[in-house]
């Protein structure tokens, strides 16, 4: 065996799968020179196709492939070079495979997350959208509180324009009704003054009055004093009775009688009722 084709095991090392980046240490990988895959034993040459370059390779033909190739002298390093290779090969699609399971759940729970997140993101959406529903019915509400409000107040300026319009005209009255008390006031007066000049004028009158009642009282006091008046009408009896309103004492008791009463005074011929004195 030459010594330029021997691949020392103890120059290995140890190398980590960067596939994905929480993947451990996962196995040895050994490192080799590269070889052509064509050996040189002494002066002797022979040419070896790895399976693994096949273009129909197939697993089970690696095994055959070491019996094969066992016994070829100064050739022990191809079948193990060709071996380690298939083992690589197997190892990085085994972590290849579990990588991409491994990303495969990570992307499935993934999309099971982000659904159950939109889910409840619509959920939120449809109680906010009926949230700004229940505003817009709220907002429309006061809007049409706000219109009623805006009209009553309208009518209640209107109102207000027109109690002042007959605040000003019951003012323009309550001047015009003092001018008119001051004027009835004046005349109160006057009538009052009038009615004191008729109150003195009766009382002239009456004490006028008075005084001719007293004047005839003295002259039926006077003619009973007399004792000489007889009566008008038998010329017998003395008179007694007083014609009125002239007042003469004409008629004697018996003669004053209801069938012998007579309407007119027998002295003047004034119609007149009789007054017993």
């Amino acid at each position: 065996m030459s010594a330029n084709n021997k691949v020392s095991v103890a120059s290995c090392r140890k190398r980590k799968c960067t596939h994905h980046p929480h993947t451990k240490e996962l196995v040895h990988v050994f490192q080799t020179p590269c070889v052509d895959h064509k050996v040189s034993c002494g002066q002797n040459s022979q040419s070896f196709t790895c399976p693994l370059e096949s273009d129909h390779y197939n697993p089970e033909d690696s095994h055959s492939f070491l019996l094969n190739n066992a016994h070829a002298p100064g050739e022990a390093n191809v079948p193990l070079e060709s071996f380690l290779r298939y083992q690589y090969q197997q190892l990085r699609e085994t972590c290849q495979q579990h990588f991409e399971n491994k990303y495969n759940n990570l992307l499935r729970h993934a999309e099971v997350g982000a659904a159950t997140e939109f889910s409840n993101k619509d959920k939120e959406l449809a109680h906010m959208q009926a949230l700004l529903t229940d505003l817009k019915e709220k907002v429309a509400s006061v809007g049409t509180k706000v219109d009623h409000l805006h009209e009553v107040i309208k009518n209640k300026d209107t109102e207000i324009a027109s109690t002042k319009r007959k605040n000003v005209e019951l003012e323009q009255k309550l001047v015009n009704y003092k001018s008119d008390a001051r004027i009835w006031k004046e005349k109160i007066k006057k009538a009052e003054l009038l009615m004191c000049n008729c109150t003195n004028s009766q009382r002239r009158h009456s004490a006028c009055q008075f005084e001719e009642e007293d004047t005839a009282s003295s002259i039926v006091e006077r003619n009973l004093m007399e004792g000489a008046a007889s009566c008008k009408v038998c010329g017998k009896g003395t008179a007694a009775v007083t014609m009125w309103p002239c007042r003469h004492l004409c008629i004697c008791k018996k003669c004053d009688l209801p069938q012998k009463s007579t309407r007119c005074c027998p002295v003047c011929n004034l119609l007149s009722v009789r007054l017993e004195v």
